[in-house]
């Protein structure tokens, strides 16, 4: 997949997404950080208020990543942004097999995805991918390092997995403008480049 064609030379060079892309990723990408439990919605205005100013950390892309679960360190969004390398042995295996569940059983698109018509469905799973990685480089430098190794990859996809499909937020108006807004920017391809270095 992504790494085998890196080392043959097939993918373009990456090109760093526009400003209004990345804001708008980071965001989405928060989206799938969160660790929603009965407690944190019983967290009442303090709990809202944690979020606006984690989601405005995350807008801004300055200064260091609000952990919005345990197995989450403050880290510089700068040092998340930087290249990790190439993806661990074994990462295209496992994003393979999760990609073929959501396209074979349609879990992207329809009743089983909010209702989404299915090439903006589509849209949404591709930038799940992204997202992986960039959760992927959270979990390695929360754990003091610059280079990925598999076990990343496989909590970054559950802690992905947990919502997309399942969480309500997905379906919303502003997750769905958000998604049709890099997909109309011809962002989507850029994101998947930039975040597999």
């Amino acid at each position: 997949m992504i790494s085998e064609a890196t080392s043959e030379g097939d993918l373009p060079d990456a090109e760093k997404p526009n400003h209004a892309a990345m804001i708008q990723f980071r965001l989405l990408v928060a989206y799938y950080a969160r660790m929603d439990t009965v407690a944190d919605l019983d967290a009442g205005i303090a709990g809202r208020w944690r979020l606006l100013r984690a989601a405005t950390r995350f807008a801004s892309g300055r200064g260091n990543a609000t952990p919005l679960q345990d197995c989450f360190r403050e880290v510089p969004f700068e040092t998340i942004e930087q290249p990790f390398g190439e993806l661990p042995d074994g990462a295209d295996e496992i994003l393979t097999r999760y990609l073929r569940v959501k396209l074979q059983g349609l879990h992207f698109c329809g009743a089983a995805y909010y209702d989404v018509p299915f090439c903006e469905g589509f849209q949404s799973l591709t930038l799940i991918i992204p997202s992986i990685f960039w959760l992927a480089r959270w979990l390695a430098a929360s754990d003091g390092r610059s280079k990925l190794v598999l076990d990343d990859i496989s909590r970054a996809l559950a802690i992905a997995d947990h919502h997309h499909g399942y969480s309500p937020v997905f379906g919303s108006g502003s997750f769905r403008r958000r998604v049709r807004l890099l997909a109309s920017s011809s962002d989507i391809a850029r994101l998947l480049l930039w975040y597999a270095q």
